[in-house]
């Protein structure tokens, strides 16, 4: 498939996936002008960060070029890529991929925002592993960002 019907169906797996984001609360904007200018498929903002989001529905997966693209296309956004999992027409059940190190700041903005609604709550994390100190979160090597994507064993 190429040239617009291949758009066409990019442009239609965009649409599902804000879609899905919108139906959960989650404001995601379409770039209807990225095919003209590159640049990221969806936007959504969390506490004043941009996440730049990639949409690939594509038979044949290579998720570290997709990503390497998302990242890119990013800039100074947070970069998420969600593949079409193959199968299944749940666009909950679809893959989101994105590096360690992204999910780390995604992780301390909303850890912040949890303390931030409730200042009296317990800072004890339930599953009893310590929380990361703001010393050694201000030490992360934002250059040296390695890529977490976990897959069940009957994905793979």
């Amino acid at each position: 498939m190429g040239g617009k019907a291949s758009r066409d169906k990019g442009a239609r797996y965009e649409r599902r996936i804000a879609g899905y984001l919108t139906e959960h609360d989650i404001p995601a904007r379409r770039r209807v002008d990225q095919y003209a200018q590159g640049g990221d498929d969806l936007v959504l903002e969390l506490d004043g960060k941009w996440l730049s989001v990639e949409c690939k529905d594509v038979a044949a997966t290579s998720v570290g070029a997709w990503l390497d693209q998302t990242v890119t296309s990013a800039g100074d956004r947070l970069p998420v890529l969600i593949h079409h999992r193959r199968g299944n027409s749940d666009a909950g059940q679809d893959f989101a991929t994105m590096r360690l190190v992204d999910l780390v700041e995604v992780l301390v903005i909303l850890g912040e925002l949890h303390r931030l609604d409730d200042p009296e709550a317990d800072d004890t994390p339930p599953h009893g592993i310590p929380r990361p100190s703001a010393e050694l979160i201000g030490h992360l090597d934002l250059d040296d960002r390695p890529t977490l994507h976990l897959v069940k064993d009957s994905d793979q």
